[in-house]
């Protein structure tokens, strides 16, 4: 992901000064006060999906906000939505006075005055920033309303960790994937957030972000050979069954997935020069295969030829002595 801001890269007297701009510029007018913390270090990434802007950000106590004087010049109309990562922040939106966690989904509403008070340990987000016009076949009237909103279970919690993964692919994601993944944020955002919203909202996409988290669980853990369906539907907050289920519909089974995944990273390692020195089973145990005749098995008839045969193929010259090789 595109970093916009690193204050590692400025020269510390320019860092919070620059910081203000950068905030003004990036975030719809948001003004930065300091509230004396130092050093001060900040970063944030931002990639952009079907126009629609996902970041990541970190960043140390201080005040943040937007008054009806920055409000005016606003031209784009859009709920900013951030996952707290770590961190506590007190603010007001509006008339509504909240408190943000670890944990939190937070709200803002770009053409509401936001006051916030990030507390001296800083936080980390993950944010998206979307267009009130795709709300306009969603609801009736496009007026979210809770603050802030747990994410412990429900499609607050699929909207989590949908924004997180976003933020990872967003750069890297082809038009027409982009379009269908900010659908799907967009229906998750509105069953989280309005009291209008009806049970059957996006039941497409409540399946998708669900298998998207999945997905990326598993590519986070799948070097764990514990790994299974139990410890999946733990994450996702349903049952064992409903992780078969909703691996089943995408057309490759759950185990038919971790194994495609370890295999793709084991191919990925064998050809990396940094792993030249390293053992073909000792690289495979770490991927999170216990048995390496069945690693084996499965590496060659998924690639058409064994794991020494592909390390083969490596210049001679970054290949380390290969000893216990299988």
């Amino acid at each position: 992901m595109p970093v916009l801001f690193d204050s590692k890269a400025i020269a510390a007297r320019d860092n919070f000064p620059l910081w203000q701009e950068f905030v003004a510029s990036a975030f719809l007018g948001m003004k930065a006060e300091p509230t004396g913390v130092d050093p001060f270090v900040a970063r944030v990434e931002l990639s952009n999906a079907s126009g629609t802007d996902v970041a990541t950000a970190r960043f140390p106590g201080q005040r943040l906000y937007r008054s009806k004087a920055e409000i005016a010049h606003i031209v784009h109309d859009a709920y900013c939505v951030a996952v707290v990562e770590s961190g506590l922040s007190q603010g007001t939106h509006g008339d509504v006075s909240f408190t943000a966690r670890p944990g939190d989904l937070v709200i803002i509403d770009v053409s509401k005055p936001f006051d916030l008070s990030v507390s001296g340990e800083g936080t980390k987000l993950s944010v998206i920033q979307i267009d009130k016009r795709q709300f306009a076949q969603r609801l009736a009237e496009p007026e979210l309303v809770p603050v802030t909103v747990s994410t412990s279970s429900g499609a607050a919690a699929l909207l989590a960790s949908y924004i997180g993964g976003l933020a990872q692919c967003a750069a890297t994601l082809p038009a027409a994937s982009a379009g269908r993944a900010v659908s799907i944020a967009c229906d998750l955002f509105t069953l989280a957030f309005s009291q209008q919203a009806t049970a059957d909202l996006g039941a497409e996409s409540v399946h998708d972000a669900r298998l998207a988290a999945a997905l990326t669980f598993i590519a986070r853990n799948n070097t764990d050979v514990g790994l299974d369906a139990k410890r999946v539907a733990c994450h996702l907050g349903i049952s064992p069954r409903s992780v078969y289920d909703l691996f089943a519909r995408s057309g490759l089974s759950l185990a038919e997935t971790i194994l495609s995944r370890r295999l793709e990273a084991c191919r990925a390692a064998l050809i990396d020069p940094a792993h030249a020195r390293r053992t073909i089973a000792d690289l495979a145990l770490d991927l999170g295969f216990s048995d390496i005749s069945r690693f084996n098995r499965h590496y060659k008839a998924r690639y058409g030829e064994t794991p020494r045969e592909t390390r083969a193929r490596m210049p001679r010259r970054e290949q380390g002595t290969q000893f216990g090789q299988r």
